[in-house]
């Protein structure tokens, strides 16, 4: 991974809007999964007070044992 032009890096605070953009990260888990597993994905996104967008990094983990994707 490289980081270029990063000025900052923050926790967003979740939504709607951010939940439905991250679901398509955030797989039914199938049954008799027994693997932990994460899964990374990305996109942008422009709140309401924000004069541009910005690129939003989405981290999902399953756990072995667990019903579903936690974000």
């Amino acid at each position: 991974m490289t980081f270029r032009d990063v000025k900052y890096v923050i926790r967003l605070k979740r939504n709607v809007a951010l939940d439905q953009l991250a679901d398509e990260f955030t797989p039914v888990v199938p049954k008799h999964f027994d693997q932990n597993s994460v899964i990374y994905g990305e996109f942008n996104y422009v709140a309401k007070s924000w004069s541009i967008d910005r690129r939003v990094l989405v981290k999902s983990t399953h756990q072995v044992g667990e019903p579903f994707f936690e974000r």
